[in-house]
């Protein structure tokens, strides 16, 4: 073994060596540079594919991606866009936003069924999306939001369910 460290990479492991630390180095090896090493491994690493050139010099690629890992994303950003709507509030047309998760809209529910059970005409405090505080909300105009929020969530669930059907 020599005292002068070379660098290679293998196409056959997809894995780099250096004569320095690697006795069993693939015989599929190809010289390259700390400097070229380097830069793969960081391109490697923000996610490109190393893969050979027509002159069969390892090069960082955008990886190819099959049918199924298209459909993948593309569910998968549908799912993210469905929480960042849920996610986003809504306003309610007595002007109060709340939250559109389904379990908050299941807390409000639950709001309402103690002031009912309760025999509330208001509820002293609602505080909303934004944290601000609304006072005196009568037990009509909190089912009316809830059934809005409802609606609300229905919709773009349903867009999102449309959305992935149009996936496939």
């Amino acid at each position: 073994m020599t005292d002068t460290n070379t660098f290679y990479y293998s196409p056959s492991t997809k894995g780099f060596y250096e004569s320095l630390y690697h006795n069993d180095i693939p015989e599929d090896k190809i010289l390259i540079s700390e400097a070229t090493r380097d830069s793969l491994l960081e391109q490697h690493y923000a996610g490109k594919e190393i893969t050979l050139s027509n002159t069969g010099v390892p090069v960082a690629t955008n990886p190819v991606l099959s049918a199924s890992a298209i459909k993948q994303q593309q569910l998968q950003a549908i799912d993210e866009h469905f929480k960042l709507q849920a996610a986003a509030g809504f306003t309610t047309s007595f002007g109060i936003k709340l939250d559109t998760d389904i379990t908050d809209i299941l807390k409000l529910k639950g709001i309402y069924d103690f002031a009912v059970l309760a025999h509330l005409d208001a509820i002293p405090l609602l505080t909303d999306y934004d944290n601000v505080s609304h006072t005196n909300v009568s037990i009509s105009d909190l089912l009316t939001m809830i059934l809005e929020l409802s609606v609300h969530y229905q919709n773009i669930f349903t867009t999102k369910q449309n959305a992935k059907a149009q996936v496939g």
